[in-house]
C-alpha cells in the first residue's frame, strides 16, 4: 500500500495494490480509500498596528501554517486628558471578532504635559505699604503663584483749595514680564489761613485791605473799605486845616482799621485841565467818536462846542452829553460831510472857566490798521545775532513807526533808524549788548483811517544763548510690545531736558518721571508699548540760564491688526483607505496663527489636534492614518491675531474601502449563479 497524507483543505488516501504470480505471470489489482480534511484550526498570532488609526488581527491554522487570515480591527479610545504638571493618555482598543470569538489588544499613546500658562488675575494691596500680585494658570485655575511687589510713590501736596494725592505704584516682575497697579490717597485740602498785609488808599475817598493766605501768597482776599472822616483841626483861610480819614473793613469775624491824615482847604481853585480832547480819525459810519477831557478842580461843569472848519465859528452844542466830560458822536454822525468839524470843552466852576483846545474830527473811506500780529520778545545772547522785531497788519496806505524805551517803565522815544519805519525792525548784532537788556520796541501803524499800537516787545540779552531746537522728536507708528524712543536735538549751552506726555491731543501735559526724563531721549520700553497708549502724545521742554524752549509733540500710534478673514475655505475630500489627504484654510490679515481641531462625527466634541501640522495654514492626514474608521470626520481651523480669531468651516473627510481589502460576496450573485 501507499498513502497521501490529508491537509486542511484536502482529504488524503490510501493506495492498496494486490499482486499474485500464476503460471509464470504476474497479476496485480489496486484500491483507493478515500480519507478526510483535517480542516482549519485558526489561533491568534498578532496584531499589526498603523499608527494609532488602525489594527489588523492575524490567524494562523495550527495544522498549517501557511493558511493566514487578517482582520481589520474596530478602533476605540479612551482619553484621560493632561494637566499642567501630569502627563495625559489616550487608550486605542483594536477589537475583531473570528469565527465567533472576540479578540482585543491596546496600544497607548502618551499626551505631554500642557505646562503652566500664567495670567495676572489680581492684586492685593495691605494699605499703601505693600502688594502682591496674583497670576492664575489659565490650564489649571487651582495653580496660583502670588508675587510681592516693589512700591513706589509720587506725592502732590495739597494746596488751599485742592487735593493733593500721592500715588503709589506697585511693580512686579514675572516669568520677564513688568506688571503694575496704582493706588491713589487723597490728601485733604489745607483751606485757607489769612492775614492782613496790607491796605491800599485811592486818595482819601476809599481803600482796600488785602488778605494773603499764609498756605498760599498767590491767594489774596480785597475788600472795600467804609470811609470815615473826623476833622483833627479846622481850616481857616490863612491857615491848612488836618482831617483824619479811617479806612474799617469787617473780614472772617474779625474787625480791621487804618487812618491816614491829610491836609484840607476851604479856598476854592479855578479848573485846570489835565489832559485835552484827542483828534480822532474814523472811517465813514464805521464807529462812535469819542472826545473827552480830564479837568482838576472842585465843582467843576462842562459844555462842549463845535465848528464845522478850523476857521469858523464856535456853536454851542445841545447835545446830551454836551455838559459831560464825555462827548460822544454817534457812528451814523460820523460822515464825510463832518470831516473837518472841531471840538472843544468849557470847564467851569465858581471862581473861574477854562478852555479845552481843539480836537479835529478826520472822516475817511479808509479802514483804520489792524495789528494782526504784535511784535514777540528776544531773548538773544550778547552779540550773536541780530534782534528783530515784527508787527504784521492789515489795511490800505500802511505807514510804520517805531519807538522804544530803556525799560518797562521808561519814556518811549521815536527812532531814527533806517529800518524804523518798515514793519521790520532790525538790531544789529554789534548792537546786541547787555547794556540794551530791558529795552522795549514798539510800532505805530498809521494809513488815512488812523493809528494803533502794536504791544511791547522785550529784548532780553544773556551771556547764554536760549537753547534752540534743530530736529524734533518724531510721531511713531509701532505694534504692542515694541520698545519706542523719541528724541530731540537742541543747541545752546548748559542744556536740560524735561519730557511730558498726555493721553490724548487735548489731554493735559505731565511730567514724566521715567529715568530718562531728563536725557534728550526719552525710551518706552516694550512692556510699556500697550494698546492703552495708542495716542499719547510726548514732548519736550529744553532748558539753560537763557531760557526754555519747547518742543512739538510726537504721536505715539500703536498699529493693531485687522481681525482675521478666511478667503478660502477647507473642502471636504472623498478618497481611498490608505490615501494622503489634506486640508488647506486661506486667510488675509497681520501676525496670522493656525490651530486644526477635528471631531468624530457631526455632532462630536471638537478636539484640539497635536499634529506637527496642526499650527499651520494646510493640515495633512498621512497615508497610514486614512482608515475606514476615519471615515465621517470634521476638521477645522482658528485662525487668530491681535484684531481677533474666526474658526473655518468644518470639512469631512470621507473613506472608501482599499481594492486590496478584504470584502464579504454578494450571496444575490452567487445564487443567481447556482441557479
Amino acid at each position: 500500500s501507499t498513502s497521501t497524507d490529508a491537509s486542511c483543505t484536502t482529504p488524503g488516501e490510501v493506495i492498496y495494490t494486490a499482486t499474485v504470480t500464476f503460471e509464470g505471470k504476474t497479476y496485480t489489482d489496486s484500491k483507493t480509500v478515500d480519507g478526510v480534511a483535517l480542516g482549519h484550526d485558526y489561533e491568534l498570532t498578532g496584531w499589526t498596528w498603523n499608527g494609532y488609526a488602525s489594527a489588523i488581527a492575524t490567524f494562523t491554522c495550527k495544522n498549517d501554517p501557511s493558511h493566514v487570515e487578517t482582520v481589520n480591527a474596530t478602533i476605540t479610545s479612551v482619553r484621560t486628558e493632561p494637566t499642567c504638571e501630569a502627563e495625559g493618555s489616550i487608550v486605542y482598543s483594536a477589537k475583531v471578532t473570528f469565527e465567533g470569538k472576540d479578540y482585543t489588544d491596546t496600544k497607548t499613546e502618551a499626551l505631554p504635559a500642557l505646562g503652566h500658562d500664567y495670567e495676572l488675575t489680581g492684586w492685593s494691596w495691605n494699605g499703601y505699604e505693600s502688594a502682591q500680585a496674583t497670576f492664575t494658570c489659565k490650564n489649571d485655575s487651582s495653580h496660583t503663584e502670588t508675587m510681592n511687589a516693589t512700591i513706589t510713590s509720587v506725592r502732590t501736596e495739597p494746596t488751599c483749595e485742592a487735593d493733593g494725592s500721592v500715588v503709589y505704584t506697585a511693580a512686579v516682575t514675572f516669568e520677564g514680564k513688568e506688571y503694575n497697579d496704582t493706588k491713589t490717597e487723597t490728601l485733604q485740602a489745607l483751606g485757607h489761613d489769612y492775614e492782613l498785609t496790607g491796605w491800599t488808599w485811592n486818595g482819601y475817598e476809599s481803600a482796600q485791605a488785602t488778605f494773603t493766605c499764609k498756605n498760599d501768597a498767590a491767594h489774596t482776599e480785597t475788600v472795600d473799605a467804609v470811609i470815615t472822616e473826623e476833622i483833627v483841626e479846622e481850616a481857616t483861610y490863612e491857615k491848612e486845616g488836618l482831617k483824619r480819614y479811617t479806612a474799617a473793613v469787617s473780614f472772617e469775624g474779625k474787625e480791621y482799621t487804618d487812618s491816614k491824615e491829610a491836609p484840607y482847604t476851604i479856598v476854592t481853585e479855578a479848573p485846570v485841565i489835565i489832559e485835552h480832547p484827542a483828534d480822532v480819525t474814523l472811517r465813514s459810519g464805521s464807529a462812535a467818536a469819542v472826545f473827552k477831557v480830564a479837568a482838576e478842580g472842585e465843582g467843576l461843569s462842562y459844555q462842549w462846542y463845535y465848528r464845522t472848519s478850523s476857521t469858523g465859528t464856535w456853536a454851542k452844542s445841545s447835545s446830551s452829553c454836551a455838559t459831560t466830560d464825555t462827548y460822544t458822536l454817534p457812528a451814523s454822525s460820523v460822515v464825510s460831510a463832518r470831516s473837518g468839524y472841531q471840538y472843544r470843552c468849557e470847564v467851569t466852576n465858581l471862581v473861574g472857566s477854562v478852555t479845552s483846545n481843539a480836537a479835529t474830527l478826520t472822516v475817511t473811506t479808509t479802514a483804520k490798521p489792524v495789528i494782526l500780529e504784535h511784535p514777540a520778545d528776544v531773548t538773544l545772547r550778547s552779540g550773536s545775532a541780530a534782534a528783530v522785531f515784527k508787527v504784521v497788519a492789515e489795511g490800505e496806505g500802511l505807514s510804520y513807526q517805531w519807538y522804544y524805551r530803556t525799560s518797562s517803565t521808561g519814556t518811549w522815544a521815536k527812532s531814527t533808524s533806517s529800518c524804523a519805519t518798515t514793519d521790520t525792525y532790525t538790531l544789529p548784532a554789534s548792537s546786541v549788548v547787555s547794556s540794551r537788556n530791558g529795552y522795549q520796541y514798539k510800532c505805530v501803524v498809521s494809513n488815512k483811517g488812523g493809528s494803533v499800537t502794536s504791544n511791547a516787545a522785550t529784548l532780553t540779552v544773556t551771556t547764554t544763548a536760549k537753547p534752540v531746537i534743530i530736529e524734533q522728536p518724531k510721531s511713531q507708528a509701532v505694534k504692542p510690545g515694541t520698545a519706542v524712543s523719541f528724541k530731540v536735538t537742541a543747541q545752546g549751552e548748559g542744556l536740560s531736558y524735561q519730557w511730558y506726555y498726555r493721553t490724548s491731543g487735548t489731554g493735559t501735559w505731565a511730567k514724566s518721571t521715567s529715568t530718562c526724563a531728563t536725557t534728550d531721549t526719552y525710551t518706552l520700553p516694550a512692556s510699556s508699548v500697550v494698546k492703552a497708549r495708542n495716542g499719547y502724545e510726548y514732548r519736550c521742554v529744553v532748558t539753560n540760564k537763557a531760557g526754555s524752549v519747547t518742543s512739538e509733540a510726537a504721536v505715539l500710534t500703536l498699529v493693531l491688526a485687522d481681525k482675521p478673514v478666511i478667503t478660502s475655505q477647507p473642502q471636504s475630500v472623498t478618497v481611498k483607505a490608505g490615501t494622503a489627504v489634506s486640508f488647506t484654510v486661506e486667510a488675509t490679515g497681520e501676525g496670522l496663527e493656525y490651530q486644526w481641531y477635528f471631531r468624530t462625527s457631526s455632532t462630536g466634541t471638537w478636539s484640539k489636534s497635536t499634529a506637527s501640522c496642526a499650527n499651520t495654514p494646510t493640515y495633512t492626514l498621512e497615508a497610514a492614518k486614512v482608515v475606514k474608521s476615519r471615515s465621517g470626520y470634521e476638521y477645522r481651523c482658528l485662525v487668530k491675531n491681535e484684531g481677533g480669531s474666526v474658526y473655518s468651516e468644518a470639512a469631512v473627510l470621507t473613506v472608501t474601502p482599499a481594492k486590496n481589502e478584504l470584502r464579504y460576496p454578494d450571496l444575490s450573485i452567487i445564487w443567481a449563479i447556482v441557479k
